[in-house]
């Protein structure tokens, strides 16, 4: 797994250019959502990203110039996941061209790609709760 130069997971401390609570704003971050979406699994090419690939959510910042987009994805393997922000990275100024044809703004943001570890943590959180499960359920049946 590559440690630099990629963006795994949530940041830690948001600046404050990335706060969004407007009506407008969330308009934007959705319609940018739904368009980095069309554009990466129906238009982009290439063999590192998976075709389980979901936009999880957009962040915009205030003055529109960068946009995080944060996804999830399945095969989620580090390798497959650290394969699929080279990918991005790679093809990010096609998808900010694209994007700027779909959708109509003073300025196109910078996109900006993160992987959602959400659904991981979902997936560990019931393995977890299914072993405890079987384990009473063991004990159980063994009194």
């Amino acid at each position: 797994m590559k440690a630099a130069g990629h963006a795994r997971g949530f940041p830690i401390n948001a600046t404050r250019g990335w706060t969004m609570v407007s009506h407008r704003m969330e308009r934007i971050e959705e319609a940018i959502g739904q368009s980095i979406s069309e554009i990466v699994l129906q238009e982009l090419r290439d063999p590192r990203i998976p075709m389980i690939f979901t936009v999880t959510s957009v962040k915009v910042t205030k003055d529109l110039a960068e946009a995080r987009i944060y996804f999830s994805q399945l095969p989620d393997s580090d390798d497959a996941i650290d394969a699929t922000l080279d990918a991005l990275e790679h093809a990010s100024g096609h998808i900010r061209a694209m994007l700027g044809h779909r959708i109509r703004l003073k300025t196109t943001p910078k996109v900006m790609f993160f992987f959602d570890p959400g659904r991981q943590h979902a997936q560990r959180i019931d393995t977890i709760l299914n072993e405890l499960k079987a384990a009473e359920h063991e004990k159980a049946s063994g009194e």
